[in-house]
């Protein structure tokens, strides 16, 4: 089954202004509806509905649509800090009524909160994570420095899935070489190597994590819309919490 287009941003600003109960959670991606279902079902009492706008700039532009109008009141915006956990969060951005992740997405929140790190540990695969980690970040030390030197000028992407990234040693050296003149970020690499949990882009990291599971012979499958929706529903730590008691206060 194909998944529903997001409404488009007039879609969603007016059926915002038509409600006359209730409160509506904006957040990102189709995907993340299997984090924020759950919020429909604890708030039922509140009127709480979920709508997926598409992606972080689409969540923006409905809140830059109804900030001045008494209409925002009717709204939560929950958004992925993305590379603002670097640069920080823009002054426009720091409202009462926006919600951003602990870490660089949601994925990284989940991450935390599911101990999926212990769980690599518990199986005794932790070593061979960290491994590849320590190559995965290489490139994102480089990607992320790039991205947000004079706004992302050079287009530099950020999605590069360990499945591309590790293909070979050929694409691994591609990856992490240096341009003419770039000099390796090593503070931003230490700084990711300790705090890699909430720095590290959260679809690559839990990609990674699924990889590393993935290879032990017949052990139990896992994929992130699994974890997600697992964790959401039953366990919630310190990260997810906060979100959702930040959802029940503003409702």
């Amino acid at each position: 089954m194909s998944k529903r287009p997001p409404l488009p941003t007039a879609v969603i600003v007016s059926t915002i202004k038509n409600s006359i109960s209730g409160k509506y959670v904006i957040v990102e991606g189709i995907d993340d509806i299997v984090i924020y279902r759950n919020l429909i079902t604890l708030y039922q009492s509140k009127g709480i509905k979920v709508i997926a706008a598409g992606c972080r700039d689409k969540v923006l532009d409905v809140f830059n649509l109804l900030k001045n109008t008494p209409d925002l009141d009717k709204a939560i915006f929950i958004i992925d800090q993305d590379s603002w956990i670097f640069s920080g969060i823009p002054s426009d951005y720091q409202h009462i009524r926006i919600i951003c992740t602990a870490g660089y997405s949601i994925e990284n929140d989940v991450y935390v909160d599911k101990k999926i790190a212990n769980l690599m540990q518990g199986v005794g695969i932790y070593s061979a994570f960290q491994t590849d980690l320590q190559l995965y970040l290489k490139w994102f030390t480089l990607a992320i420095t790039r991205f947000c030197t004079n706004n992302n000028a050079n287009s530099e992407k950020l999605d590069i899935h360990p499945d591309n990234f590790f293909k070979n040693s050929t694409t691994i050296a591609d990856y992490c070489s240096l341009n003419t003149g770039e000099v390796f970020p090593q503070q931003t690499y230490d700084d990711l190597l300790t705090d890699y949990a909430l720095k590290f882009r959260g679809k690559c990291l839990l990609s990674l994590a699924i990889r590393t599971l993935g290879k032990r012979p017949e052990a139990p499958k896992y994929n992130s819309k699994t974890i997600m929706e697992e964790t959401a529903i039953t366990g919630r730590g310190v990260h997810l919490n906060r979100i959702f008691s930040e959802v029940e206060r503003l409702a």
